[in-house]
């Protein structure tokens, strides 16, 4: 009977020990990014929360920042049409702003809300490539694509940060460099993929 426990146990510890090596490397393999959009109202700058206020006046600039070389998607929708903004095999902590340099998105301001996706993958997409052929594709199109990604992602996780970033306060990220973006910023965490959303309420 000793034995018998003793092996027992051995069996135990080793699945346990299988079980933990298994998940680590999962874990390394799981898809990983800094992701953020800067709102610019007149003067002030700051970051967007995942649901947001804005004005028809504001401007948008999405920043992304991938731990590992991957593609990186970005869609655009007003509940009505959505549109491919980007697609774009980005190297490892390189920082990436759309619009690029000093650009900003102006909001559109006709729909009572806006809404943008960033999707990172490391390869390609080949229901994205599909489903934007034209680069467009009707909102509802976009939703069934996009339950598809959530369930692929499973995850939506910010990575406790090293200091709290101001969410509400004035951020001068124009004047931020690429090393602080890196600091500051929120990393958020997929398996397969990892797809986050920010969703804009216009305020005219």
């Amino acid at each position: 009977m000793k034995t018998t426990k003793l092996v027992s146990a051995g069996l135990i510890v080793l699945a346990a020990f299988f079980l933990f090596v298994e998940n680590a490397v999962s874990d390394d393999d799981r898809v990983r990014a800094k992701i953020a959009i800067e709102i610019r109202s007149d003067d002030d700058s700051f970051w967007a929360r995942a649901r947001d206020n804005i004005t028809a006046q504001d401007k948008l600039r999405i920043v992304v920042i991938p731990r590992s070389d991957l593609h990186v998607y970005v869609i655009y929708s007003n509940y009505e049409k959505a549109q491919l903004l980007l697609h774009e095999k980005v190297p490892g902590e390189s920082v990436l702003k759309l619009p690029a340099g000093d650009n900003f998105f102006q909001v559109d301001g006709s729909k009572p809300q806006e809404a943008f996706w960033v999707v990172c993958s490391p390869a390609p997409l080949e229901d994205m490539e599909k489903g934007f052929s034209g680069r467009q594709a009707s909102h509802d199109q976009w939703e069934k694509l996009a339950a598809g990604l959530y369930e692929k992602g499973g995850m939506d996780i910010a990575e406790k940060m090293k200091k709290p970033i101001s969410m509400a306060g004035a951020v001068r990220s124009m004047d931020m460099s690429e090393d602080q973006l890196k600091e500051d910023l929120l990393t958020f965490t997929g398996q397969t993929v990892l797809i986050k959303r920010f969703v804009f309420d216009v305020a005219e």
